[in-house]
């Protein structure tokens, strides 16, 4: 079994417009996760100017990084990460960005796990339907050779069973974590989820309880563990 968090970490800044990385990885390592998939990692019109999140993380948590930043220049150090315990054979980023929005990525990485090689997909898509469809769209010529079995996680700005992003996430990986996960700290959408395709079994979806996780995002992170076979 693998187990796996998805969570948009809003730079570390909390409902309490607190800046405050140590929280975060508190209850991250309270999630005890083999994979660890973030969104809004970094600064930018927020977080601490210079502060290295991504490296925090990874210090703190003791794992491995893949960095994928969507601003990096003078004023802004933010974007996804993908932190893990196990192995990684490889990984790319994916430029997501559409028009008149704010830039947007993907990280696609392959994971040796322990029955073997899966691909995870980690991003982060718009807020309007258009958005998400053009971002979609980039991803395409990207999933032709991916290593299955396949996890997808991220914040998906969208929770509708009709929407054509649910539609398109589901033909790649049916199975899918349904715990609300915004706005924290009452959240009624679930957003933030994790996707799986066949070969991977829900065995269980969770969220770590405390004051640190209702306060540290304005998203609350979802743990998935998983089996194959």
């Amino acid at each position: 079994m693998i187990s796996i968090v998805t969570w948009n970490v809003h730079s570390s800044v909390g409902i309490d417009r607190r800046f405050d990385p140590e929280r975060v990885a508190r209850v991250l390592s309270r999630c005890e996760a083999d994979v660890v998939a973030l969104q809004e990692v970094g600064w930018h019109h927020r977080g601490e100017r210079d502060f290295d999140q991504f490296a925090y993380f990874s210090e703190t948590l003791g794992m491995s990084l893949i960095e994928g930043p969507t601003k990096l220049h003078a004023h802004a150090h933010y974007g996804n990460a993908v932190l893990t315990r196990l192995p990684i054979r490889r990984y790319r980023l994916v430029d997501l960005s559409a028009p008149l929005e704010i830039p947007r990525g993907a990280i696609i990485a392959e994971i040796e796990g322990p029955h073997g090689v899966f691909t995870l997909i980690n991003m982060h898509l718009g807020l309007t339907p258009l958005h998400r469809r053009w971002q979609l769209r980039r991803l395409l010529p990207h999933l032709q050779d991916l290593e299955p079995p396949l996890l997808i996680a991220g914040d998906f700005n969208s929770w509708k069973r009709t929407s054509r992003t649910y539609r398109f996430l589901s033909r790649l990986a049916p199975g899918h974590t349904t715990l609300p996960s915004f706005r924290a700290p009452y959240p009624r959408t679930a957003i933030d989820r994790v996707h799986m395709s066949e070969e991977w079994r829900l065995v269980r979806e969770w969220r770590p309880e405390g004051r640190d996780t209702m306060l540290a995002s304005d998203h609350l992170p979802v743990v998935a563990t998983l089996s194959t076979g």
